[in-house]
């Protein structure tokens, strides 16, 4: 039913669309009783800015008791106020779960002679126990609204934002470009100009026509060139497989690291429980080498596979090695190079260099847990 009137709200007769939105608004005007609520539907009546879906998103932002729905019925109703919605707007921005929608539509809106005060009224609504997400959401509007007084007022918000979005605002204060970094990288010897041109064309093609964040298209440079490497710390299947994630850290090492006769032995096999440690074996520049990484379930350990990579590399007499970048879930970055130029490049861009190889898995893990605590398993 609802996906049909959608259709139909879309539709080039205008008289048509208006029949169609009315119908729409009449049904979601009704009395909350669907189990899964019509987000889609919601969406397309909130983007129409009309008259008649007001009671119906009223209804959904008063009555709903999720974060979604309701942004998606206050930014609906803002659409209806014309050149009050920003006034309407603000009378929202002390709901916790409607301030980052709120900080989104207001930085959309507003310009002119009163940003700087509009860009304080919005942090000043902050508070401690606001989330990651709600903290970003507030930082981006700052830098919309309040140009060259954007770095300051971020400034003391960014260690509560994840690190790649610190690095995204850094950018933008210092009006920063992926430019930038690359020949700041090549300066330093980070990058090799030989492979700077084709890393380059690569991570431009990579990117599709999209236009993704700063820190997406840098990293695709850093992909091409061969010492960036991302994976999820979650495998498909047990056992997870050390085996392929040692040649995954080879491929991006610039031929600095060469396993031979990787073999991997999983103590599960046969075992009552199905778990069991792992014993990991390779052979480097004519040497042996061994592991033992923790059962972790479907999950990496993957502290232990980075100490024996950066041993063999060492014996090898090799200065590079494998900087974990932070981490805001889980998938984990590394970026490899000499330690000293990582850190200077580091220090230069607001690259987020980590400490702990394991943190994407702990927060992977505690994600799981939350979610299966959610559900009642």
């Amino acid at each position: 039913m609802f996906q049909g009137l959608v259709e139909f709200v879309e539709s080039r007769d205008p008289a048509l669309a208006a029949r169609a939105r009315q119908a729409l608004a009449d049904l979601l005007a009704r009395p909350l009783q669907w189990e899964a609520e019509p987000q889609s539907a919601l969406a397309t009546l909130a983007r129409t800015g009309s008259p008649e879906a007001r009671p119906a998103l009223q209804r959904w932002l008063t009555g709903s008791k999720n974060s979604t729905t309701r942004g998606l019925a206050l930014a609906g109703l803002a659409r209806t106020e014309g050149e009050g919605a920003v006034p309407f707007l603000l009378g929202h921005i002390e709901d916790p779960g409607l301030r980052a929608i709120v900080a989104g539509e207001v930085a959309a809106r507003k310009q002119g002679s009163s940003a700087l005060a509009l860009a304080r009224r919005l942090k000043g609504s902050l508070v401690a126990a606001d989330s990651p997400a709600t903290v970003t959401a507030v930082a981006r509007a700052l830098h919309d609204i309040a140009g060259p007084d954007a770095a300051s007022l971020t400034a003391d918000l960014l260690p509560r934002v994840p690190a790649s979005v610190r690095m995204e605002l850094t950018w933008a204060a210092r009006g920063w470009t992926v430019d930038d970094a690359v020949a700041r990288a090549q300066a330093i010897g980070l990058l090799d100009s030989a492979d700077l041109d084709a890393a380059r064309r690569q991570a431009r093609e990579d990117a599709d026509g999209e236009d993704p964040e700063p820190a997406s298209v840098l990293f695709r440079v850093f992909d091409a060139a061969g010492i960036h490497l991302a994976f999820d710390v979650e495998a498909d299947e047990v056992p997870v497989g050390y085996d392929r994630l040692l040649g995954e850290f080879a491929a991006q090492s610039r031929g600095r690291f060469r396993p031979e006769g990787v073999q991997e032995e999983w103590g599960g096999e046969g075992s009552d429980d199905g778990r069991g440690d792992y014993t990991v074996s390779f052979v480097h520049d004519g040497r042996l080498y061994r592991f033992a990484a923790r059962d972790q379930g479907d999950w990496f350990d993957v502290e232990p596979v980075v100490v024996a990579i950066h041993r063999a590399l060492q014996d090898a007499g090799r200065s590079e090695r494998f900087h974990i970048l932070d981490s805001d879930g889980q998938v984990a970055r590394f970026l490899f190079g000499d330690p000293a130029t990582i850190r200077r490049f580091a220090t230069e861009i607001a690259l987020p260099i980590g400490e702990d190889p394991d943190a994407a898995r702990r927060l992977g893990q505690e994600f799981e847990r939350q979610v299966l605590a959610e559900m009642g398993k």
